[in-house]
């Protein structure tokens, strides 16, 4: 939440078709929409190659990809969005299937849009950038939901410069769809969650709106309850959401809230909407004192503010001043609409021009805001009024549809993901406010589906990402006896593991470290279980390129009152068997012991003991190893190590007695599927003559009964 101003970009957007522009033709934000902020970082710009790859699925290591996103960060950093826009074009151009270039050349398409030209080019931009963004989705291994952000930001951008209600709202539908899908598919924040309540103001779904600003709020106080900023916004959302259904009393009092909450809140916006609502109680002179104060401190920020000001002095027959304050309000939008065109045209009637101020109200009530619902009814009124004073038809036919071009293309062929509910918190998260990171809960049992994990470089990225899993069924505080999780790749396992950082977190938010491998990790502070079973996960990644991950699930086990083992895990991921370096020189079953064996001095055998079906247990109680030489005497010159899965090494097993060696740690040496790797070596000076080699291994299954497998010695 500390850092969910990097989210702020547009939280009054979605509704709000106001125009955006400035004196140099480089468009300004309106109160009601604000810029994303750009975050900062310290990358440095790496040089990049230019030879000229093949194309393949995977970027081609030739074109250095690292090197690529390295430099692409340093030109987002210090805003040279130009340069990055062509920096992708070159890569692109050599490797067309790497999806993340598009998102990127996407992100700074977008962020460049705001620049130095015209309506023309900012439209153009943007399009180009919704066009990367498709591209993206559709190549990635993994559903992101950063380009589904992405792409509802974009489409806010074009609804601030679409003047025609009808087009903003089709647009308004496609981009609140793009939100919910970022939000579902995570991570999200309280900002990014609570902006889906303005979003369905803006739509007009003012109830909806209503019920979700306060499930929002009340989420919020109860996983975060000492992080007033957040509190903060969700107030201003609800705020938005009163508005929209005409509760305007209502509506100020949680801006109210917002600011007292938090005096730093984004004031400029919800100040703005403030005005908005106390200008419809009649309150006017309260009304243009917020906006007297805003426009001081930020003179050139917004036509809108100057021409909400304008209302007012209309309203109080200071029509100098109206028309003095439409002027300049007018150089600061790239198309004055809205509430500029109905008072226009009304001082044009008032002065006579019934025909010229007629023209005005029309395109007024084609362009006026949603939130803006009374005026817009006096609007109608009053062009009703004017005309059959001046004996004219309707005139409905006759409307002034300012639109820009359609965007209808932009709905034709963009995917969307299918989503799932996400379960609903038992606990508090308080975890994800300390830090102020995105989070995303998963239900224990099914695991999390692809993700992509983007880098901490990441300029757009709130850098950490927090997972937590709930089990289906809570358990027994203190009852946790064992917990694993399992890291799954799209396609084969890579050689080298992923360049992410783990990390667990207790109820105290005591850190706890885990391990980032593929395949099975075993968590071994189990204060990492959370008092119902809830485990909370942090996950960092400390390289330069995005990590894809298929599938992460969790598998814990705890002990029931009945003295067995309740098992939750998520079902259905890969088995990846890891083998030690060397590999095993020969897989065995798990009940079956080795031929004899003939080892040189300084040398011996790897051997997998894997059972037939993986093993329904929850618990390793004893693991021995029987070795039965051919030669009788005391000594046995004999060394043996079991791979431990888990920590990725050797570990060596206690001689109980000539040929008998008992595992110290059993359950490390044992991993989930029941597969024990063991090495021999002869240290003696001869060649070692064995008779067999077996296993003796002792389990506990979920009911907690003993089970004894292996073989015994022939």
């Amino acid at each position: 939440m500390i850092r969910g101003a990097r989210f702020l970009i547009l939280t009054a957007a979605l509704g709000s078709g106001v125009l955006v522009g400035c004196l140099s033709e480089v468009p300004r934000s309106t109160a009601a929409i604000l810029p994303p902020e750009r975050p900062t970082s310290t990358v440095t710009p790496t040089v990049f190659h230019t030879e000229t790859p093949r194309p393949s699925p995977t970027p081609s290591p030739t074109l250095d990809t690292a090197a690529f996103v390295a430099t692409s960060l340093a030109l987002r950093e210090s805003e040279e969005y130009e340069k990055d826009i062509v920096l992708w074009d070159v890569y692109l151009s050599k490797d067309p299937s790497f999806a993340d270039g598009y998102y990127q050349r996407a992100t700074s398409l977008n962020w460049g849009a705001p620049g130095v030209g015209g309506l023309d080019r900012y439209l153009r931009y943007n399009l180009a950038a919704f066009a990367d963004l498709d591209r993206a989705i559709e190549l990635g291994l993994a559903a992101d939901g950063r380009y589904y952000w992405r792409r509802y930001q974009v489409l806010t951008d074009l609804i601030a410069v679409e003047p025609s209600r009808t087009n903003r709202e089709a647009l308004m539908k496609l981009a609140f769809d793009n939100l919910v899908a970022a939000n579902s598919i995570g991570p999200w924040s309280d900002v990014s969650r609570g902006v889906e309540v303005s979003a369905l103001a803006d739509l007009g779904r003012c109830e909806e709106a209503i019920a979700t600003g306060w499930h929002h709020l009340q989420e919020l106080e109860r996983l975060f309850p000492t992080q007033p900023w957040g509190h903060a916004r969700a107030h201003a959302q609800l705020g938005r959401a009163y508005n929209c259904a005409g509760r305007w009393a209502d509506a100020i009092q949680h801006y109210d809230q917002a600011l007292a909450l938090d005096p730093d809140i984004d004031h400029w916006t919800w100040e703005f909407w403030r005005s908005v609502n106390l200008y419809f109680l009649g309150r006017l002179e309260q009304a243009q004192e917020f906006l007297d104060r805003d426009i001081e401190a930020h003179p050139n920020y917004s036509g809108e503010r100057y021409f909400l000001r304008a209302l007012i002095l209309y309203d109080q027959d200071r029509v100098d001043e109206a028309l003095a304050d439409l002027q300049f309000g007018a150089f600061q939008t790239w198309g004055p609409y809205g509430v500029y065109s109905y008072v226009h045209g009304r001082i044009m009637i008032d002065n006579g021009d019934v025909e010229g101020g007629l023209d005005l109200l029309r395109q007024a009530e084609a362009t006026l805001l949603l939130e803006y619902a009374p005026l817009l009814e006096r609007v109608r009124l009053e062009i009703h009024q004017a005309e059959a004073n001046a004996s004219q038809d309707s005139g409905a036919e006759d409307l002034v549809d300012p639109s820009q071009p359609s965007f209808e293309s932009l709905a034709s062929g963009t995917p969307m993901p299918a989503l799932t509910p996400a379960p609903t918190p038992r606990y508090p998260f308080e975890i994800a406010g300390l830090c102020g990171c995105d989070w995303r809960l998963f239900d224990l049992g099914q695991g999390t589906g692809p993700l992509l994990i983007r880098s901490e470089l990441e300029l757009d990225s709130l850098f950490t990402y927090i997972y937590r899993f709930q089990p289906p069924t809570p358990i027994r505080a203190g009852s946790a006896v064992d917990l694993t999780y399992r890291i799954i790749p799209f396609g084969e396992v890579p050689t080298q593991d992923p360049t992410i950082r783990i990390e667990f977190y207790s109820q105290d938010s005591r850190v706890i470290p885990g391990t980032g491998s593929w395949g099975d990790n075993r968590v071994h502070d189990l204060s990492a279980v959370g008092r119902g079973g809830e485990v909370t996960m942090v996950i960092r990644n400390v390289g330069v390129l995005p990590v894809y991950i298929q599938d992460l699930g969790i598998r814990l086990v705890s002990r029931n009152s009945q003295g067995g083992y309740l098992i939750q895990e998520a079902a259905g991921l890969p088995y990846i068997k890891e083998d030690p370096v060397p590999p095993p020189n020969m897989v065995l079953g798990l009940d079956e012991p080795t031929d004899a064996l003939s080892l040189s001095p300084g040398s011996g055998p790897t051997i997998r003991f894997s059972p037939e079906e993986p093993l329904d247990y929850a618990l390793v109680t004893e693991l021995t190893v029987f070795v039965e030489p051919m030669a009788t005497g005391d000594g046995l010159p004999l060394f043996a190590m079991l791979w431990s899965a888990w920590g990725g090494g050797w570990q060596y097993p206690e001689q109980v007695s000539r040929g008998v060696f008992r595992v110290q740690w059993a359950n490390l040496a044992v991993d989930l599927r029941g597969d024990i790797v063991l090495a021999l070596l002869n240290q003696g000076t001869e060649v070692l003559e064995l008779a067999n080699v077996s296993l003796r291994l002792v389990i506990q299954d979920p009911e907690g009964i003993e089970h004894v497998l292996g073989s015994r010695p022939k």
